[in-house]
């Protein structure tokens, strides 16, 4: 596997923790996950 894979990967696994831990905090909005993920994931964050 080349380093592009494993970033990709690593991207997925990032996203999966961020949604958790939103949904740890007591959001279950779908549209509130959304931009609690986007403000963690985004390339300004």
């Amino acid at each position: 596997m080349n380093g592009l894979s494993y970033a990709y990967l690593g991207d997925a696994v990032y996203e999966l923790e961020v949604r958790a831990h939103l949904i740890g905090k007591g959001i279950f909005k779908i549209k509130n996950l959304h931009n609690g993920a986007v403000k963690f994931t985004s390339a300004k964050a």
